[in-house]
């Protein structure tokens, strides 16, 4: 209806019940409001609205899905209406109202550090997709199933961490053309990373029980210590000291432990 369209804002009628697939696909759409008699909105409505930043959704939208706003990657601001018995959005992500299930998160949303909201058992079908500015992306114990294409295509994601056991990935593509040093962190004490859509992945010990945090410099060479990781990050440039055991390195005790 409005495909490729150079309408900036739209005030849809307020007895509109469906937005059909492509209804505004590539047009040049910024802000949209979704009238409370909404029910469902079909795949791929709002498929690569480049300038699209600004959704909010009333109270009668009973489902969301990841292709409905697929590559819309200036989308940073997701609202939905407090009394939906649906949906429900957080800090512009899309989850059921039992927050059980992530639908979408909006692509681009700034913030480079997310927690998954605790209770959460699935991240549905191209939820977490084409994000411009995710880089660490922590998932809740809860979890049991990521659905095909749920965390895909961010190129910025290099670190996912798992407090829980490895969970079922519905397709091998569940997370896939992600950062190529994307690192897949988990708790050694976890099951279920040899299965064999996990083996493929690089993994890597992770213990969120240990706080530790420690920083220094060497001259212009600034270190920071990461207990939960066990990783130590350097920034600048220069020398750094060679260490022995009688004078080891400032991070070598929390290392041993």
């Amino acid at each position: 209806a409005f495909y490729s369209s150079s309408i900036e804002i739209m005030d849809l009628p307020e007895s509109l019940e469906i937005i059909g697939g492509r209804a505004f696909e590539e047009s040049k759409i910024r802000e949209i409001h979704i009238p409370d008699q909404v029910k469902n909105i079909e795949d791929y409505a709002f498929r690569c609205c480049e300038e699209l930043k600004t959704v909010s959704i009333g109270k009668g939208l009973q489902s969301l899905i990841g292709l409905t706003f697929l590559d819309c990657y200036v989308l940073d601001t997701i609202t939905i209406a407090e009394d939906n018995p649906y949906l429900d959005a957080v800090d512009n992500v899309v989850y059921s109202k039992d927050h059980t299930s992530l639908f979408l998160y909006a692509s681009g949303k700034v913030d480079p550090v997310y927690h998954i909201l605790e209770n959460v058992q699935t991240i549905e079908a191209n939820s977490i997709r084409s994000t411009q500015f995710l880089e660490e992306l922590y998932i809740p114990k809860s979890l049991t199933t990521i659905s095909g294409l749920g965390i895909h295509n961010n190129l910025h994601l290099k670190s996912i961490y798992f407090q829980g056991d490895a969970p079922t990935l519905k397709s091998t593509f569940s997370i896939d053309s992600n950062a190529a040093n994307l690192l897949i962190y988990r708790d050694p004490s976890t099951a279920g990373w040899d299965a064999d859509k996990w083996i493929r992945f690089n993994l890597a010990d992770w213990d969120p029980s240990n706080m530790v945090q420690i920083q220094g410099t060497f001259g212009d060479v600034s270190w920071n210590y990461e207990g939960d990781k066990g990783r130590i990050i350097f920034t600048g440039s220069g020398e750094i000291p060679d260490f022995t055991q009688g004078s080891p390195a400032p991070w070598n005790a929390y290392i041993s432990d």
